[in-house]
Order: structure tokens, then C-alpha cells, then sequence
């Protein structure tokens, strides 16, 4: 097997990141989805893509890990890490269709005031998370400008990964919306 490419914009993964919000991250700075640029890093996989919480965030193939992690140039030990199974709860203790997991908006302002990227917090993606612990806001797993409920994708701006509802585009902020 040949070395998959190296991908020379490659964002390191935040400390309380999903692992699919930093692969979205990624992706995104090349105007693509997450599985087809795991297709060019490795046309020739002979096994299933992960697709699905499980496989991206809960329990991540060993071999997408590695692919991962070559390709950023990163250890696969720290992205491993970054899966849900190390954690001590269980799979049926997570949201596991992204699109009804809330996110604050207030944390995403906070990061484009901080002038980095939008990023999943992994403590969003728990059942019983209504509130945002560091903002005490509520959740919102809708657009706060179309009232869209289709979830949110990451989109490149300005050379930085947000956060945007998948029906009408707009980011995701607390911000009165237009």
C-alpha cells in the first residue's frame, strides 16, 4: 500500500473536539465532504467508509484513524484518543444522529471572536445535554434564521471552518439572525 497523500491544510483537532467535527474541519478547507476526501487519500480501500456516529465518533475503524492521521501528519495514538469509546459511557448515552444534537451558539461566537474555527464540543453530542455548562444557554439543534432542523455542516469563510445550517446556509450564532 502506498502512503496516502499528505494534506498540506490540515487544522489540529481541539482537546474537546468530536473526531468528525476536526475530519469536517478538514474536509471543508478543501471544499469537500469528509468521505470524498478519504476517497482520494485512498482510492483503493478495500473496506467499507465509516459512515454513521458510531464509526466516525464513538468507534473509529483503525485503519480511517491511520489514513487520519498520515495524512495530517499527526499520531494516530492522539486521534484514537479522540474516540468516544475511551470515554466511560456507553453508545446508547450519546445523540447519535448529528442532526438533532444541539449546539451554543455562544461557543461558536466565541471561537470566530477568538479567530479560529467553529468546532463540535464532544460534551454536545451527550443525551441528557440541554444547556451549554459554560454559556447556560440552551442547546439549539435548529437555525435560528429559516428554523431549518436539517442539522448544520461546515462551510470554509474567510479561511476559517463554521458552523452553517444545511437549508439556508447562514451561520450559526446567537446574534439576532437576518
Amino acid at each position: 500500500m502506498n502512503a496516502p497523500p499528505f494534506l498540506p491544510i490540515a487544522p489540529r483537532p481541539f482537546e474537546d473536539e468530536l473526531l468528525s467535527s476536526w475530519q469536517e474541519r478538514v474536509a471543508c478547507r478543501y471544499g469537500r465532504a469528509v468521505l470524498e476526501l478519504e476517497r482520494w487519500l485512498e482510492p483503493r480501500a478495500t473496506c467499507a467508509p465509516a459512515i454513521g456516529f458510531e464509526q466516525r465518533d464513538f468507534q473509529p475503524p483503525t485503519a480511517v484513524v491511520e489514513l487520519w492521521a498520515q495524512a495530517c501528519r499527526l499520531p494516530a495514538s492522539s486521534l484514537a484518543g479522540m474516540a468516544l469509546s475511551c470515554r466511560e459511557r456507553p453508545l446508547a448515552w450519546y445523540v447519535a444522529d448529528r442532526s438533532h444534537a444541539g449546539v451554543c451558539p455562544a461557543c461558536l461566537d466565541q471561537d470566530t471572536a477568538d479567530d479560529g474555527d467553529h468546532y463540535v464540543r464532544r460534551a454536545w453530542s451527550h443525551v441528557e445535554a440541554m444547556v451549554c455548562s459554560r454559556h447556560r444557554q440552551t442547546l439549539r439543534d435548529f437555525c435560528g434564521r429559516c428554523f431549518g432542523s436539517a442539522g448544520f455542516r461546515f462551510h470554509e469563510l474567510a479561511g476559517k471552518a463554521r458552523l452553517v445550517c444545511m437549508t439556508c446556509l447562514t451561520v450559526v450564532s446567537s446574534c439576532r439572525e437576518a
